[in-house]
């Protein structure tokens, strides 16, 4: 997957690097669809965690940071 900044929030299109195999495009949208947060790593092992939105045809991804919901917080 290759991300890039979108705005000047934290907001990131994000593009997969070529088609996923047979049958793995499937279970992929069905993940992103039944829990949209994902954790994104980066290369020096840093990580955060993203909602994540299909855009287009399904091949772009929007990235937003991962606000928790203000009761969730509350515990």
């Amino acid at each position: 997957m290759t991300a890039r900044a979108a705005d000047g929030e934290w907001t990131c299109d994000a593009v997969l690097d070529g088609p996923l195999p047979e049958g793995r495009q499937e279970v992929f949208d069905a993940l992103v669809q039944a829990d949209p947060v994902l954790t994104l790593h980066f290369g020096e092992g840093g990580e955060i965690l993203v909602d994540v939105v299909a855009a287009g045809d399904g091949a772009r991804l929007v990235l937003t940071a991962h606000e928790p919901a203000a009761h969730a917080l509350q515990g």
